[in-house]
């Protein structure tokens, strides 16, 4: 199961910040402007666009994600809220 992910989809969030990031394994996924139990449901993306598993949990009002299990490189964060709006977000795991 593969997904592309456009030029277009690449651009900065507006809705989600991740941090840290670049990070050696939790990232932590904060809204900016809404609430994160709005989110419906977190996919993540190797380079090649192939679902990879990740744990994570909501922690403090904010998302805590943790990919110490998987190889260092560039990640992609699919983040479907309940309205079906999909937001994109580059992670480097080093």
């Amino acid at each position: 199961n593969s997904s592309s992910i456009s030029e277009n989809e690449m651009r900065e969030s507006d809705l989600y910040s991740v941090f840290p990031n670049p990070s050696s394994g939790d990232f932590f996924l904060k809204s900016k402007n809404a609430s994160i139990h709005k989110i419906k449901r977190i996919e993540a993306l190797d380079i090649h666009g192939r679902s990879v598993d990740v744990n994570y949990n909501l922690l403090n009002n904010q998302i805590r994600l943790n990919l110490t299990n998987k190889a260092s490189g560039v990640y992609f964060l699919k983040v479907i809220a309940e309205d079906q709006f999909v937001e994109i977000i580059r992670l480097v795991f080093k």
